[in-house]
């Protein structure tokens, strides 16, 4: 009776001081998106996307479209699984820290930023909670290192299948990422859909390794600001670029699994965007409840 009250007492410290860490994470954040920052090595610009013509300023459309995409790709959705329903009382708080790969050699990386990286390092924070009817909402507050980013979003799960012994959860996904702070941006937006499948497996009574995999078809959505720009030294002639608001669709798949321990809880996620041949790896930290 003793040993299970000390246990106890033990996971409760734990939860405790993860759910402490996780809110000081949570702040810090915060602060940082009050902070007003002068421009960071990965802020973006679209100046330099702009063709002079005799007719006037071309746009490279293509280039940007593919540029924002992979910077979706790293602040867009992440951690999918696992699909089960928490219950309408279940909570889950977590940090994730994101790495994912960049073209940078490509032009349009030249182009857009001062200084090129190989790979975009990404911190969120997530919050989910369970619903009736096997549903739960989640929000998320993210920021790109070395830049000007943030993003901001939710999203609704689903269980279609859920709590079977003998079959797994299988569940869907949809929700919403705004990302801003990037002062030449009119809008930037993450559209995004999920499919998965998962299963829990209990070992020892005492914890749950959980893995899953999904599919996901995600919307970047986005429109440079209108600034007017010196195309050359020779006409001096300033041209107010024509944006319009672009659509790009990427393709990924997601491989993860979790482990839970009383209330803790620690993930890794691996996923592939087909679209632009990148790999975003994720690690999570937390506590459900």
């Amino acid at each position: 009776m003793q040993v299970g009250l000390r246990r106890h007492g033990v996971a409760v410290w734990c939860s405790t001081m993860i759910l402490q860490r996780i809110v000081i994470s949570l702040v810090g954040l915060l602060g940082l998106v009050a902070v007003p920052a002068s421009a960071a090595p990965l802020d973006v610009r679209f100046d330099k996307f702009n063709e002079v013509t005799p007719a006037g300023g071309k746009i490279k459309n293509e280039s940007m479209r593919t540029l924002m995409r992979e910077i979706s790709f790293a602040l867009g959705p992440r951690s999918s699984g696992p699909w089960a329903s928490q219950g309408s009382l279940g909570v889950d708080f977590a940090y994730e820290l994101g790495v994912s790969g960049a073209h940078s050699t490509e032009d349009y990386w030249k182009k857009a930023v001062e200084k090129p990286s190989d790979t975009l390092t990404s911190h969120m924070m997530r919050f989910r909670k369970g619903l009736p009817q096997s549903l739960q909402f989640g929000a998320n507050l993210g920021h790109l290192a070395d830049s000007s980013l943030y993003s901001a979003g939710f999203e609704l799960q689903g269980a279609l299948m859920d709590g079977f012994k003998a079959i797994p959860d299988i569940g869907f996904r949809v929700g919403l990422n705004g990302i801003f702070g990037n002062s030449h941006l009119e809008n930037f937006f993450n559209v995004f859909g999920d499919f998965g499948i998962s299963k829990s497996f209990g070992i020892g009574g005492l914890l749950a390794l959980q893995p899953w995999g999904s599919y996901s078809a995600a919307w970047t959505y986005f429109k440079p600001l209108a600034e007017k720009i010196i195309p050359d030294e020779r006409t001096m002639q300033e041209i107010t670029p024509k944006y319009t608001y672009e659509l790009t669709l990427a393709q990924r798949a997601s491989f993860g699994v979790r482990v839970v321990m009383a209330r803790f809880q620690f993930g890794v996620e691996i996923t592939r965007s087909f679209t632009d041949s990148l790999n975003l790896f994720t690690t999570r930290i937390g506590a459900v409840f």
